[in-house]
């Protein structure tokens, strides 16, 4: 989809830009990893808004979740979107 609106490597200047911003190199993340990650906060949001988050074939027991998991999902997105924007708003 960000095809649509530049020419850039998105996911993989956004990763280089996590690694080097969030984790001062500390971390070896990569576009394939970074996407990896953001597809597994998407589908456990949409299990969670689309399914009542029940456990498949268990229309009465939902995944557990807890306080942690919630806060790190909140700050990848966090992290990918700055990340992103900032890649989109370089000159270049």
């Amino acid at each position: 989809m960000l095809k649509l609106v530049t020419g850039k490597k998105v996911w993989y200047e956004a990763a280089g830009c996590i690694n080097k911003d969030f984790f001062q190199g500390r971390t070896t993340l990569d576009e394939k990893k970074l996407r990896s990650r953001y597809l597994e906060i998407t589908q456990r949001r949409n299990k969670i808004a689309h399914d009542a988050d029940l456990i498949d074939g268990d229309l009465k027991q939902r995944r557990p979740i807890d306080e942690a998991e919630v806060t790190d999902a909140i700050d990848w997105i966090e992290r990918i979107a700055l990340a992103i924007a900032h890649v989109l708003d370089e000159e270049g």
